[in-house]
């Protein structure tokens, strides 16, 4: 399900929540990417 920018500000907190949630669930795996600073991501641990 795709949502535009507009669409998401329709939706309730919860709504927006799942939706969220869904797309963080599968997003694509990043492996190596010439514009991903890493060192900005490199304590990501942290917060898992």
């Amino acid at each position: 399900m795709c949502i535009s920018q507009t669409d998401i500000r329709l939706l309730s907190p919860t709504e927006a929540l799942v939706y969220v949630k869904k797309e963080i669930d599968h997003a694509t795996f990043v492996n190596q990417d010439p514009n991903l600073y890493a060192p900005l991501f490199r304590n990501i641990s942290v917060f898992k």
